[in-house]
This record gives C-alpha cells, sequence and structure tokens, in this order.
C-alpha cells in the first residue's frame, strides 16, 4: 500500500512540476547555453532523481530527454522536442 501512495504522490508531482515547467521559450532559453550531451540531475523525494538531458538544438528547437532513477535503475525516459 506505501508503494502505490508512494507512486501516486510521486506522480501527481512530476505533473505538476512538468506543467509548471512546460513553457518552450522559457526552455529554450535555458538550453540554448548548453552543448548537446549536457545534462542536470535533480534529487527528489524517496530517493528518486530527475536527469534532463539535452539532445539535439538548432536555432527552431531544443529536443530534451528526461530519466527518473531510482537508485541505479532508470524507471521512466521521455523525450520533448520545444518547437
Amino acid at each position: 500500500m506505501k508503494k502505490i501512495l508512494g507512486t501516486l504522490l510521486f506522480s501527481i508531482f512530476f505533473a505538476a512540476f512538468l506543467t509548471g515547467h512546460s513553457f518552450a521559450g522559457e526552455k529554450d532559453r535555458y538550453w540554448k547555453k548548453f552543448n548537446p550531451g549536457s545534462w542536470v540531475l535533480y534529487e527528489l523525494q524517496d530517493g528518486m532523481r530527475e536527469k534532463i538531458s539535452l539532445i539535439t538544438k538548432t536555432d527552431a528547437q531544443v529536443s530534451l530527454k528526461t530519466e527518473m532513477l531510482k537508485g541505479g535503475n532508470v524507471v521512466t525516459v521521455s523525450e520533448e522536442i520545444t518547437p
């Protein structure tokens, strides 16, 4: 039961995080400073970590890969391309 509750709370937190940080222009301005292969690691609750990697960037768009990590294991992976 604790695991289900923890997963549910984490999902809600993650959805809220993405909603609050979903402005494409803001992400573009942030990631334009970096080169492909750069990444940021966020420490979250319950030993979870979020790693966001810059895959590609052009003048028109930025491609990011998000990995959710627990311990040494990848829990979820998603990719996002900002217009």
